[in-house]
């Protein structure tokens, strides 16, 4: 009794201390008699898998009030403190990590396409080649979304076309950085060993190059192959400008005949420069491609198992739904079957006087006990199916079905237990028995009312 009061004063006093009285934390008290390295591991694991889902930045004050309750719990119990204070520490951060996921559960539809963009950048290396960019982006996206998490989710909506248009400029400022910074630092450096006295047009068809290189990256940055093309086509024109330059620097104390032999070489040169560089880039094309395909495989392989997941999600799902369903009614009053990804109530129980369609008080609580297996399912689609023996017309029986089927039907719907535009009803008369109608027994079978809901 005292182990779990004083729990519950430490939960108070390391909220108030560590955090302030935070809006909407509420700390849940771990019992004593909990074992202290499991609870730990367990925030720590429920930690990483928030920071999978991006709650660092959806919602960062109190994803790090959680880091901060985690690394004093594994402070406490390191330096080996009453289990206690420990347990009290990990209820804070588990209180500040579900704080956390309802922060993010608002912010996210405001950020969602930011954070497209925001990776969009990442994947473009923007933190190496566009670092500053990038950084006053991260602290505006941060104070965006901290605001919205102190109730400003206005004032985040106002700020996210302002960040997602940021952060693509920024994916275009580290494609360019990435792509064309070699050869920019490669004219820079022939500009400095007197490329605009020794070879002037060189240096301005390279800087017109570098001009257009930069505009084609604009337009087509997610186009990768086109990006690095790019680049490799423009570090091979620096090279060339500063190549030049240096021999046009050498030629000034050669001869005419000298120079041109040293020219027909040099043609021969660059030919094969030329020819490795068509290599290289060809080569690179296929790297990229190859890189591509298993992009595409993984993504393929990740849907799959997504699919199935799903799948198993709604499996596992539905079965619990057929068990509940299952337990709400006796042997003689329905069966519950599933049926592929529906559930069949055949209302065993209800019976109508011969020839009519007006259902007893007898059964009312029978209809509503499906109120139930109804609320589990939810908003799904619901029909009613009325079947009858074979004794008489089927003209009469297809009627008779239909009218018992139509009047559980406007129970339901007057009863409040399904909405009207969910629910259908038909009638099949005799066309789809159970059993034999040469029996009574068998006729008692296939006089019935099916109830199919379907998620």
């Amino acid at each position: 009794m005292f182990g779990s009061k004083f729990v519950s004063l430490c939960c108070l006093f390391f909220t108030f201390i560590g955090a302030g009285c935070s809006s909407g934390l509420v700390v849940q008290e771990i019992p004593n008699t909990a074992s202290v390295g499991d609870e730990i591991s367990n925030l720590e694991r429920d930690r990483n898998e928030a920071f999978h889902q991006q709650l660092n930045i959806l919602a960062p004050k109190n994803f790090r009030a959680t880091d901060e309750y985690l690394g004093k719990a594994k402070d406490l119990n390191r330096d080996g403190k009453k289990s206690t204070d420990i347990l009290s520490a990990v209820a804070t951060g588990k209180a500040y990590l579900k704080l956390a996921n309802q922060k993010a559960s608002l912010s996210k539809p405001v950020v969602e396409s930011v954070l497209k963009s925001r990776e969009a950048a990442l994947r473009a290396e923007a933190p190496l080649y566009a670092a500053s960019s990038f950084d006053s982006a991260e602290s505006d996206l941060v104070e965006s979304v901290e605001s919205i998490e102190d109730g400003g989710v206005e004032h985040g909506s106002e700020k996210a076309p302002e960040l997602q248009r940021r952060y693509l400029s920024i994916e275009i400022e580290a494609m360019r950085q990435k792509r064309l910074g070699p050869a920019q630092a490669i004219i820079s450096k022939a500009i400095d060993e007197g490329a605009k006295d020794l070879a002037p047009k060189t240096l301005a068809w390279a800087e017109q190059m570098m001009s257009e290189s930069s505009l084609y990256i604009n337009a087509h940055h997610d186009d990768v192959k086109a990006v690095t093309r790019s680049g490799v086509d423009m570090t091979a024109a620096a090279d060339r400008l500063l190549m030049l330059t240096r021999e046009a620097k050498a030629a000034r104390d050669k001869t005419p005949e000298d120079l041109a032999a040293e020219l027909e070489q040099e043609r021969n040169r660059m030919a094969e420069l030329d020819k490795k560089a068509e290599e290289e880039r060809l080569k690179l094309e296929q790297r990229v491609g190859e890189k591509e395909s298993e992009v595409e495989q993984k993504e393929a392989e990740l849907s799959q198992k997504n699919t199935v997941l799903e799948s198993f999600e709604l499996d596992k799902k539905l079965n619990a739904r057929f068990e509940s369903a299952r337990g709400q009614f006796k042997k003689n009053e329905a069966e519950v079957y599933k049926d592929g990804g529906k559930l069949l109530i055949r209302m065993k129980g209800l019976t109508f006087p011969a020839g009519t369609a007006e259902i007893q008080s007898e059964s009312f609580n029978l209809l509503g006990k499906l109120k139930s297996v109804l609320h589990d399912f939810g908003d799904s689609k619901v029909t009613i199916e009325g079947h009858t023996d074979a004794i008489g017309s089927k003209d009469v029986n297809e009627k008779l079905s239909a009218e018992r089927a139509r009047a559980v039907e406007r129970y339901l719907v007057s009863n409040q237990l399904v909405s009207e535009d969910k629910v259908s009803s038909l009638g099949y008369g005799d066309v789809r028995p159970l059993a034999s109608n040469k029996t009574k027994l068998g006729r008692a079978q296939n006089r019935r009312v099916d109830i199919i809901i379907e998620p």
